[in-house]
């Protein structure tokens, strides 16, 4: 008689412990978030662009003359509480449903790497200043659609096309969405979301390994920061 391995054996990690980087995640937008406030206000209570920019603001001339690690440190900052709020909710909500499709914690480089390519993309379009870890958000959104469009293929006919159907619907209505509002950078969700879906027919295993390279920018990327900012 063969026995089947329970669902967690064969796909790898339990949910929970594939999880702890996103919790570690979103621990850091916090702290980043109230450190930004602590070195300035304005009088609504808000981060000033001041104190931004030395937390590592996005901000296009100071790439330009070498500052890169802005590209990074730009991810994780936010200019008020409901951007704050709005941003980690749908990390929550994406990253957690990558870490059940995956069972690895390869959402943590999913994020990074198109948050990276995002705030890219937005500096080559010339967009302007910017901060926000939406464009990793809108990654792990496309890495999401990407893998839902293939575990469709194991579907029914009938069930496979309203699947994927739905995959699109949904992810249209992510990437509009944020039409509604002035001030968006588009370009780095749209840049996101592009190197989300284009992580998604990557092996996972492959992904895992890419992690430790990426980890190591993003810390190089702070180690900069510390030192530029040391001597400001």
């Amino acid at each position: 008689m063969t026995t089947r391995k329970p669902l967690t054996k064969r796909l790898g990690r339990a949910p929970g412990q594939a999880a702890w980087p996103l919790v570690v995640l979103v621990a850091g937008c916090v702290l980043a978030y109230i450190l930004s406030v602590i070195l300035g206000t304005t009088s609504g209570g808000n981060p000033t662009g001041n104190a931004l920019t030395v937390m590592g603001a996005k901000v296009d001339v100071l790439i330009t003359d070498g500052q890169w690690y802005r590209i990074v440190t730009s991810i994780p900052l936010h200019g008020s509480p409901t951007h704050l709020l709005m941003n980690m909710a749908w990390l929550a909500l994406f990253g957690v449903g990558v870490v059940f499709a995956t069972r690895t914690n390869i959402a943590l480089t999913v994020f990074w790497l198109c948050g990276i390519i995002g705030q890219v993309a937005s500096y080559l379009v010339g967009i302007g200043n910017n901060i926000g870890a939406s464009g990793g958000i809108f990654g792990l959104a496309g890495y999401g659609a990407a893998k839902a469009w293939q575990l469709a293929s194991v579907a029914n006919r009938d069930m496979r096309w309203r699947i994927r159907l739905s995959v699109v619907v949904l992810f249209i209505g992510v990437l509009a969405g944020p039409l509604a509002f002035e001030g968006v950078d588009h370009a780095a969700h749209l840049g996101g979301a592009a190197a989300g879906l284009a992580l998604g027919p990557i092996q996972h295993r492959a992904l895992e390994r890419a992690t430790t390279p990426t980890l190591a920018i993003v810390l190089g990327a702070y180690l900069w920061w510390a030192f530029a900012t040391a001597v400001m």
